[in-house]
């Protein structure tokens, strides 16, 4: 299969995924070594950060996916009619923010630094796939823990869980206290 064939095929592979794709997987898609999927993708993406065009190729959650530029972010509002709904919410975000930074972590943990109840929130962010079940605590009850999924890092832009701005000092210094406070078991 010649460069240009492989680029285009590559495009089209990508334009149709719903999910980032992983250099090694295109690399099988496309039955060519992981060394030039990784050149054919660092064309396509030069391609269309060269030219005046609506879409990029980039990398989030450890693979490669088209998106739109930000630049026409109010285009693409106004077409799909996004009503206020499909937000989230402050206690989605405030609650998300926990798991995102505490991970893995369980229910109580979660409400213990919310303060309040978060069955309803948790439950949300489940069925909106930004969340999930990671595992079971070795404790009593086994509760769940939960962490982010790969669709909450393409949700926010990210990259991988390292690209989360750092907290601020006040938050970091109430993550400490809280961790004090449960290996001192009060």
């Amino acid at each position: 299969m010649d460069k240009t064939h492989v680029k285009a095929a590559a495009e089209a592979v990508l334009f149709a995924s719903e999910q980032p794709i992983n250099i090694k997987s295109l690399a099988s898609i496309l039955e060519i070594s992981e060394k030039e999927a990784k050149w054919v993708l660092e064309e396509i993406k030069a391609f269309y950060e060269n030219r005046e065009a609506g879409v990029q190729l980039s990398q989030l959650a450890d693979g490669y996916l088209f998106t739109t530029k930000e630049a026409y972010a109010a285009y693409i509002e106004k077409s799909l009619n996004e009503s206020r709904s499909a937000s989230l919410s402050y206690a989605a975000l405030e609650t998300l923010s926990v798991i995102a930074y505490k991970q893995p972590v369980t229910r109580n943990e979660i409400e213990r630094i919310r303060g309040v109840n978060v069955d309803r929130t948790v439950a949300t962010l489940l069925e909106r796939q930004l969340i999930k079940e990671a595992s079971r605590m070795d404790a009593p009850g086994r509760p769940i823990l939960y962490g982010t999924t790969q669709h909450f890092l393409v949700y926010f832009g990210l990259n991988c869980l390292e690209d989360l701005p750092d907290l601020p000092k006040d938050a970091e210094v109430m993550i400490e206290e809280e961790e004090e406070e449960k290996e001192n078991g009060e």
